[in-house]
């Protein structure tokens, strides 16, 4: 990442643009910060800035952030060029990646997130949302498979409690409270798609869960 970044921020709203602003200020690299209103403002603040950072609004009242954003592409090649809107980000998918942009933010995002995303994309590196990838390439993630749906400790839970190990032994044996206990348990109901012990039992005998063998 550069030492001194230049960044510019773009939108036509002076509460946003400003709150973005101190947003980019909080990154110890970017030492300098300007806001355009416009895209015609934004194309003359980035000819005197050359900022190495730009953020955009989608909405705009002379283009549109992503026509802004590939503009400017042209124009300043290795600039990193981030799109920020409020709108559901799928219906842009062709337009964004038609922007050559290096990330498309929602502003529904924290504060921490855009930072980090931001943060990536000074580094050099190219950011989408998984929504986005899969419209655009169509991967689709994929749920565990019902046999991983527990984690190696629930999974021990579930067998000493197949085994008929008691409340009291498994609190001793973990070295946890009951409390922790029935949080685990409502968890582990949750992923297992239960809503009792027994029906846990049930389900874990039938996805091959294997009983604990512990000794006292």
């Amino acid at each position: 990442m550069n030492e001194s970044i230049r960044a510019l921020v773009i939108d036509d709203h002076p509460l946003v643009a400003r709150a973005t602003a101190k947003m980019l200020g909080s990154i110890e690299t970017i030492v300098q910060t300007d806001i355009a209103f416009s895209a015609s403002e934004g194309y003359e603040k980035a000819e005197q800035l050359q900022p190495q950072l730009a953020v955009i609004d989608h909405h705009l009242p002379d283009e549109t952030g992503c026509e802004a954003a590939q503009k400017l592409r042209q124009r300043y090649p290795a600039m990193s060029i981030v799109l920020i809107t409020a709108d559901d980000l799928l219906p842009h998918t062709e337009s964004f990646f038609r922007s050559r942009a290096d990330a498309f933010l929602s502003k529904g995002m924290s504060v921490a997130t855009m930072i980090s995303i931001i943060t990536c994309v000074l580094d050099g590196m190219f950011v989408v949302p998984a929504d986005i990838f899969a419209e655009r390439f169509g991967r689709i993630k994929q749920p565990l498979p019902e046999t991983e749906l527990l984690t190696a400790y629930e999974a021990s839970l579930m067998g000493m409690i197949m085994q008929g190990v008691t409340q009291d032994d498994i609190s001793r044996r973990l070295y946890i409270s009951k409390r922790s206990i029935d949080n685990h348990l409502r968890k582990i109901y949750g992923k297992l798609g239960v809503t009792n012990r027994l029906q846990a039992i049930d389900k874990c005998i039938r996805l091959g869960y294997k009983q604990t063998q512990t000794g006292n």
